[in-house]
């Protein structure tokens, strides 16, 4: 059994994708066979929902860049490996401090999956939070995977909000801060994005997709311990990774 709006409203979708041009009410109906008042139903219904505008005159109608944010954030929050259960909850003991998983959303990286260290003082975070890919360690991380036109637009378009004296100013910096980091085999920052905390971060890619490990750690633990976190990160991410 189908829901024949449903479907319309999918075949209009694949349309745009196909023949790649803004089109009339009329051209949509006739490519169809569909009704003109149930066309504009459908159109109108879409466009008030902000999936559909008229981008260069009035009745000439395109997908907004809605439909590719909502399907990025689909993307981004898919359902994890199993693995990263276990390589979380032993990451976690080993270190005591705050893990995550991450993934990229944009100009962004957002939390996939958590698991929050026990002591007094420590780094909370929950899932969906999103950092900067250019400000932190986890979005550094996930750059660092990505083709060399992926980085530059990504980076072309960050605004570099300067949360810390410590966070990167220029696409130049960051650029620099990834290579330095990709020679070492780990990504860190310290207050770059949030007051008083920082992190270690490792890349993985599974199933061609990019994710970032990440261990966050108060500043004031961290700077005596980033190396010996690294090295922790470093071989539980191996164990499960091969």
């Amino acid at each position: 059994m189908h829901i024949r709006q449903v479907e319309n409203a999918i075949y209009l979708l694949q349309y745009f994708a196909e023949t790649g041009r803004a089109s009339t009410l009329t051209e949509i109906a006739k490519n169809f066979s569909w009704p003109i008042s149930s066309t504009f139903k459908l159109i109108n219904t879409l466009a008030h929902h902000g999936y559909l505008y008229e981008p260069l005159q009035r009745g000439i109608f395109y997908p907004t860049p809605k439909l590719f944010e909502l399907a990025k954030t689909i993307n981004a929050k898919a359902p994890l490996p199993p693995l990263f259960d276990e390589l979380l909850n032993e990451l976690n003991v080993e270190t005591n401090e705050t893990v995550w998983i991450a993934g990229r959303s944009g100009l962004n990286a957002i939390f996939l999956k958590v698991i929050q260290s026990k002591q007094l003082i420590r780094y909370t975070a929950e899932v969906g939070w999103q950092v900067p890919l250019f400000a932190t360690a986890t979005g550094q991380a996930i750059l660092s995977k990505l083709s060399k036109h992926q980085i530059d637009s990504i980076l072309d378009k960050s605004d570099y909000t300067k949360y810390s004296s410590t966070t990167p100013s220029t696409k130049e910096e960051v650029l620099k801060r990834i290579d330095h980091s990709i020679n070492r085999g780990w990504f860190s920052s310290s207050s770059s994005f949030t007051p008083d905390l920082g992190g270690v971060s490792i890349p993985i890619e599974i199933d061609n997709k990019i994710y970032a490990v990440t261990t966050a750690v108060p500043c004031f633990r961290l700077d005596s311990q980033e190396e010996h976190i690294a090295e922790i990160m470093t071989r539980i991410i191996n164990k499960w990774m091969t």
